[in-house]
């Protein structure tokens, strides 16, 4: 059995926002490996297109905070008006200057400093999954 694989998150469908090439396609084998069923977008205005497209298409969000056209706080902001319990993690990768805080005032459920590693994933995802499952 797959260490890193939790029945918390076997079959969750989890849609991987991120401007960077690499970071998607790892991500994706990343969340494959944990037992999710990923998509992908490179930005967060293909995101919130497929969140238009199918509101219920996914079970958890885990966007990169800095990306051209539409960034992950705003992709965050948009998508929790429509869903307020969809499981949002966001993933920076400096320091930005957004809080836990404001994070939890959006609706957000956790903040994932990159780089990561596979249990640091798998423990934002279970974490952001149980607690707005739980709210």
């Amino acid at each position: 059995m797959n260490p890193f694989t939790s029945k918390d998150i076997v079959g969750l469908r989890a849609l991987l926002v991120d401007n960077e090439i690499f970071i998607r396609e790892m991500g994706s084998d990343v969340l494959s490996m944990l037992g999710c069923i990923p998509s992908v977008a490179s930005d967060g205005r293909e995101a919130w297109d497929m969140m238009r497209t199918d509101p219920s298409a996914f079970d958890v969000i885990i966007s990169d905070y800095n990306m051209p056209e539409m960034t992950g706080i705003d992709l965050a902001s948009n998508v929790l008006k429509d869903r307020p319990n969809m499981p949002f993690i966001i993933s920076t990768g400096f320091a930005s200057g957004f809080t836990e805080k404001q994070a939890e005032d959006l609706g957000i459920s956790c903040i994932l400093q990159k780089p990561y590693v596979i249990q640091q994933l798998k423990d934002a995802i279970v974490e952001a999954v149980t607690s707005t499952t739980t709210a």
